[in-house]
């Protein structure tokens, strides 16, 4: 016996075509009127039988998918063969950007801490860690670059299997901090740019008030064409910004940015500080949806693949119990939005964790009935931890516009 899962989105395409798509498995098919009416009907006599069990659009009537879900998910959240460190190296940054919810202070990871984060990552791989992820964060990260050479080369002193990946104003990528970064085999650079020139430079501004955006323009030019590491340009949609967001997109392909190892990441500008700047931030996430539909389209229209979001069993990389921010005191932060301690290293390199750690990593979306009956559950999980404490418990941007989404999956890959 069979049943159709819960998870599955049908989208209306011209001629009696439809988009199939599954948000758990990602199973993406085009179909006519009579598959879709085989696959609702339950016609277990189908010639498209094996494609729907294949796919994950028809499953076995005593499967419970949120069952399956619940256990895949936990699977990975305490999965402890590697461990995820995100590194605020300084809190000192050289922008004052107009959305920012950090406090710049003039606080870094010194040759002591750095003494006592050797430590602790000895501990962890003494206990069986496999593999360390370090991603380094501040403040801006390159305002102490010694401590990066430091970390790295003491890694690799012992040996240590490493990623390093980094989020960074950009700013400060001259030629010696590129190859400071290659000699570490940096892997990913997230990099913000907030629009053109004239959108960018009003949210995006030096400590003295001065513009940023022709350095990092020229700066992500250089990376791009001097090393293989992978660069995110992340977009902060604000209410502002957002009609320039075609714009944007010409102004990368005009500048021959749109690079093989190029990725956009288009996200929401939080009010994290509840400044109600309602001139600046976006009232409601479906408000907001119809900005991030924008930048979805604008992207197809350069023909830039429009990857679907896929499940990971976190909603968050920070919901998984060996992922750490470790701030420039030794404390862990719940997340990398978030002041709210966790925890702390203590000056033998041991975890000594909260109950705040604990709630976070034990929250799941499962008894909720808006999320375990909603069709796009395995992409959003819950949505973001953070936002649900601090009672903004709206759904993920994509739930107002799945079917647009899916159009353009369909769009910008070969379907079946």
């Amino acid at each position: 016996m069979i049943k159709c899962s819960n998870f599955n989105i049908i989208v209306s395409k011209e001629n009696n075509k439809y988009l199939l798509y599954n948000t758990f498995k990602h199973g993406l098919v085009e179909i006519d009127e009579e598959c879709k009416n085989d696959l609702l009907n339950l016609n277990e006599n189908s010639m498209y039988k094996d494609a729907f069990l294949d796919f994950g659009f028809w499953i076995p009537k005593n499967i419970n998918e949120i069952e399956e879900m619940k256990f895949t998910s936990r699977r990975v959240k305490f999965n402890d063969d590697i461990l995820y460190i995100t590194l605020k190296l300084t809190n000192a940054c050289n922008f004052r950007c107009v959305y920012c919810y950090q406090s710049p202070e003039d606080s870094h990871f010194d040759s002591n801490k750095i003494n006592i984060l050797k430590k602790f990552i000895k501990n962890q791989v003494h206990v069986g860690k496999n593999k360390i992820s370090i991603h380094f964060f501040g403040g801006e990260p390159l305002m102490n670059k010694k401590a990066i050479r430091d970390i790295a080369d003491f890694l690799n002193k012992e040996s240590i299997e490493c990623e390093f990946s980094m989020t960074s104003n950009g700013y400060l990528l001259d030629d010696d901090t590129i190859n400071l970064l290659k000699s570490i085999e940096l892997s990913v650079i997230q990099i913000t740019l907030d629009g053109i020139r004239e959108s960018h430079d009003k949210s995006r501004i030096l400590v003295d008030g001065g513009g940023t955006f022709d350095v990092i323009v020229n700066n992500i030019k250089k990376l791009l064409l001097s090393s293989d590491i992978k660069v995110v340009v992340r977009y902060n949609i604000t209410k502002v910004n957002s009609e320039s967001i075609n714009s944007f997109l010409d102004m990368l392909s005009a500048e021959e940015l749109l690079h093989k190892n190029l990725e956009l990441a288009f996200n929401e500008a939080v009010d994290l500080n509840d400044s109600s700047n309602s001139e600046l931030f976006f009232n409601t996430r479906e408000e907001y949806s119809q900005a991030k539909l924008v930048a979805y389209n604008a992207m197809a229209r350069h023909n830039m693949k429009i990857e679907p979001m896929l499940y990971t069993g976190t909603s968050c990389q920070f919901d998984k119990a060996e992922a750490f921010v470790i701030t420039t005191n030794l404390e862990l932060e719940y997340c990398t939005s978030s002041d709210i301690i966790a925890g702390r290293i203590n000056s033998k390199g041991e975890f000594e964790e909260n109950f705040s750690l604990y709630k976070r990593i034990l929250r799941e979306p499962f008894e909720k009935e808006k999320c375990k009956n909603c069709n796009i559950l395995p992409i959003c999980m819950g949505g973001c931890a953070l936002l649900e404490k601090i009672n903004d418990d709206s759904c993920m941007a994509e739930k107002y516009i799945i079917e647009d989404v899916v159009r353009l999956y369909g769009s910008s890959k070969e379907v079946i």
